[in-house]
C-alpha cells in the first residue's frame, strides 16, 4: 500500500519531504503529540478516542501461515501440536504478537520462535524457502497465499483481527498536503474494497 501512495503523494505534492518512522503505537501516538508526526498508520486494537480522528478503518485477519506444500490438507491442526513448529515472529511489540502471547497464556502455552525480526519481507522469505511457520497479517501474505507459494493454517484458537488505522491528533493543524494524502488513502480503500 505504501510505495503506492507515497509516489502518488509525491506526483501531488512534489515539494514535501516524506519521513516515515515505525514503532510501537503508543510510541507513535506520543510524537504526534509532541508534532514530530503528522498521521500515523496503525495496526492495533481499535483506537476510538476524540483526541485521535480516524480517516481511514479496516479489520485486518493475522493467520497462521507456512510453506504452501507443508498443509495442502485443509484439516484443524490443535494449538498444541502447532506451538511445537519453529516459529519465525514479528518483534515483542507487535500487537498481534501480543495478542498471540495472550491467547496461549490462556491455554498454559508458549512459542519459543527461532526468529523475531520486525521486518515480514525477511519471514515470507523464510517460510517460502520452508523455514517454518509464522504469525501474520493476512494482507502481508494474500499474494504468496493465492499462489499457493504459503498456506494458512487452521487451529481451534479464536481468530485474531487487529484494525488498520490512519489517525491524526485533533489539536494538530491538518495540512492541505495532509488532507492530499488521506485522501489517497481512502480512494485506494475504496479502489481495493472494490477489488476483494
Amino acid at each position: 500500500m505504501l510505495p503506492d501512495l507515497i509516489l502518488k503523494l509525491h506526483k501531488l505534492c512534489p515539494e514535501i519531504e516524506i519521513v516515515i518512522k515505525s514503532g510501537k503505537t503508543a510510541d507513535l501516538l506520543d510524537m504526534a503529540k509532541g508534532n514530530d508526526l503528522d498521521l500515523i498508520f496503525t495496526l492495533d486494537q481499535k483506537i476510538c478516542n476524540p483526541e485521535w480522528p480516524c480517516a481511514m478503518q479496516r479489520t485486518e485477519e493475522i493467520i497462521f501461515v507456512t510453506l504452501g506444500k507443508e498443509r495442502q490438507e485443509k484439516r484443524k491442526i490443535q494449538i498444541q501440536e502447532l506451538v511445537q513448529e519453529p516459529f519465525l515472529l514479528t518483534e515483542r511489540g507487535a500487537a498481534y504478537h501480543y495478542e498471540l502471547e495472550r491467547l496461549l497464556s490462556e491455554r498454559d502455552l508458549r512459542i519459543s520462535p527461532v526468529l523475531e525480526i520486525g521486518n515480514t519481507e525477511t519471514i515470507i522469505n523464510l517460510l517460502k524457502r520452508g523455514m517454518g511457520v509464522s504469525f501474520l497479517p493476512e494482507f502481508t501474505v494474500r499474494e504468496e497465499l493465492r499462489k499457493k507459494r504459503l498456506s494458512e493454517i487452521q487451529t481451534d484458537i479464536p481468530t485474531v483481527e487487529m484494525y488498520s488505522q490512519l489517525l491524526y491528533c485533533r489539536n494538530k493543524w491538518v495540512t492541505q498536503e495532509m488532507e492530499r494524502f488521506i485522501e489517497l488513502v481512502k480512494q485506494y480503500e475504496g479502489q481495493k474494497t472494490k477489488i476483494d
